[in-house]
């Protein structure tokens, strides 16, 4: 099983990929200069409860896998990049507004990787100044995030192809 810190640190990545949600909404309207997204209460819950599911289910998968070294990979391919995307993909969904496939999966992509890269930095700060032990050594963060870089690609091809596109 993993420790309390860890449990909680999942379930602030869950709670930071919903906020994410609304952020990207607004990003992305800045972006494409759209309006601001309205958002009804109906698909944002549905939206929202899809994310903590799915973020759920990889927390399980993460404390069922008893090699660390897979659980962790697991955690960073499908509860980073995965999942991440997922959430470039609701927000354009709920959105409706025009976007191209391509447009969609750059725009997505370079959005998962920066929030890669970030959560690694937040990692390096969490053991360099807090004392909270999140990586041996340097090459775990390379794993990390080689393993969001395939959640990602994974995401692209689940999502992708579900996207109705509008031309703008």
């Amino acid at each position: 099983m993993q420790s309390p810190v860890l449990s909680m640190y999942v379930f602030i990545v869950a709670l930071g990929l919903c906020v994410m949600y609304f952020v990207f909404s607004y990003c992305l309207a800045r972006f494409f200069q759209w309006e601001n997204p309205k958002f009804t209460m109906r698909q944002s819950v549905r939206s929202l409860g899809l994310i903590f599911l799915l973020a759920s289910i990889v927390f399980i998968a993460m404390n069922i896998v008893e090699d660390r070294q897979i659980a962790n990979r697991i955690e960073h391919a499908f509860g980073g990049g995965f999942l991440a995307f997922m959430v470039c993909y609701l927000v354009a969904r709920d959105m409706a507004r025009p976007i191209t496939r391509f447009q969609f999966f750059v725009l997505s992509f370079l959005v998962v990787t920066a929030l890669g890269v970030a959560n690694e930095i937040l990692e390096f700060f969490a053991q360099e100044y807090f004392g909270v032990v999140l990586a041996k050594n340097l090459n775990d963060t390379w794993l990390d995030l080689i393993s969001n870089t395939i959640g990602a690609f994974i995401g692209a091809a689940a999502f992708v192809p579900l996207l109705k596109t509008k031309h703008p």
